[in-house]
């Protein structure tokens, strides 16, 4: 297993896991030829015997490097290789068009994910949504009762499978919307919009390294994760763009919700519309949200 302080095709440091999901890992490396930091996604061992499946990674990674968009990482690099831990394969990104870290970003340097430590943590909330009594948001909102932000509203009913203390829905600054799927559906590859299938929430969880993955309805449901397009849905399992730089915003008890690097905000476009990632600006309040 890969762990910190590997070298992949003697060029490649491994130092730490930044995203997973079920067909593979992407790790923040250090290119030491270049001498600057990029992402490399490895794919698990296993699926390197389906030579169906190289074919199709290959062409992925083909598609990919021919995209020149500032919503879509650069492909540096593509290599497979074979050994005592199996055949494995790879390749290596990086921001596009040489950005830098966004202002506010927690001390990152050019082309470096932001130290992920200054994480705020978003109110914890219970079972039954809203912030514990005495709760309210860390800027000192929340309602005149002690329970935070009052709840955003849900139609139909939370399903009985879906909470947890750490259960929320994530409701945009601008227009008082809750994110939802496009299809009342936890399906993998549903699209997340504005409005939509909100009834479903949001259970948060820590990764090390303070960056934050939020799971559909429960701690066992699907993802939230960004696509390489500039899109954020629920995990189909091809997914690894999974953690969230979770900042505080602007506006009183809001926060923007952010790749690891720190660059790229999740944006409201409206009700009913798509949520995308976009550069972070700050003070943008269709970029902030609240967790409730």
């Amino acid at each position: 297993m890969r762990g910190p302080g590997a070298v992949l095709g003697g060029r490649y440091t491994l130092v730490e896991r930044i995203g997973g999901g079920g067909m593979g890992t992407v790790w923040r490396a250090d290119d030491t030829v270049l001498a600057r930091p990029v992402a490399v996604k490895i794919l698990h061992s296993a699926l390197f015997e389906d030579d169906t499946f190289i074919q199709r990674f290959r062409r992925e990674a083909q598609l990919v490097a021919a995209i020149d968009h500032p919503a879509v990482v650069d492909v540096h690099d593509y290599g497979e290789s074979g050994g005592a831990e199996g055949r494995e394969g790879g390749f290596v990104g990086g921001a596009s068009g040489g950005r830098s870290d966004q202002s506010g970003g927690g001390g990152g340097t050019a082309n470096q994910p932001a130290n992920p430590n200054p994480n705020p943590q978003p109110p914890a909330q219970n079972a039954a949504g809203g912030s514990p009594a005495g709760g309210g948001s860390p800027s000192g909102g929340g309602s005149p009762s002690g329970g935070g932000n009052p709840p955003a509203p849900q139609t139909p009913t939370r399903p009985p499978s879906c909470g947890g203390t750490s259960w929320t829905t994530i409701v945009n600054v601008k227009d008082g919307r809750p994110i939802g799927m496009a299809r009342d559906e936890l399906s993998g590859d549903n699209p997340i919009v504005v409005g939509g299938a909100s009834q479903y929430g949001w259970v948060r969880a820590t990764d090390p390294g303070s960056w934050i993955s939020f799971n559909a309805c429960n701690s066992g449901g699907p993802l939230l994760v960004q696509t390489m397009d500039g899109k954020v849905t629920l995990s189909g399992g091809f997914s690894f763009l999974t953690n969230w730089t979770v900042r505080s915003g602007s506006a009183q008890g809001s926060y923007t919700l952010a790749d690891y690097q720190n660059q790229r905000c999740m944006t409201d476009n409206g009700s009913g519309n798509a949520v995308t990632m976009v550069t972070c600006t700050p003070g943008n309040t269709a970029q902030e949200w609240r967790f409730q």
